[in-house]
């Protein structure tokens, strides 16, 4: 643990006795899921991978994907503060619904 601490500019030090503690009691529930990174998504997407099977699954990061490429493409094109008027709600919510349906569109 400390060799991945100091990777990454930690040390040991940093880390509280009781945090270690409730990591150590809930580390049983913790699950890895291993994805490309949200850069590598945006920018050389893989749409040879299947996540059309997954859409539907609850516990998929499938949708959160598909979300989150949407707003990044909205905010591109020049959408900042999305969300923050409640004016303006209902249009950016249609520009996400829109770039989110453009991007489902590629799984057929």
């Amino acid at each position: 643990m400390e060799k991945i601490l100091v990777s990454r500019g930690k040390s040991l030090a940093n880390i509280s006795l009781t945090d270690f503690e409730i990591f150590s009691k809930n580390c049983a529930q913790m699950e890895v899921i291993r994805m490309r990174s949200i850069q590598d998504e945006i920018e050389k997407p893989d749409w040879n991978l299947d996540v059309s099977d997954e859409w539907f699954d609850p516990e998929s990061p499938a949708p959160w994907l598909i979300a989150m490429r949407s707003y990044e493409t909205v905010r591109q094109q020049g959408y900042r503060g999305l969300g923050e008027d409640a004016a303006k709600v209902d249009e950016q919510l249609a520009l996400l619904k829109t770039e989110a349906a453009k991007l489902t569109s590629q799984f057929n």
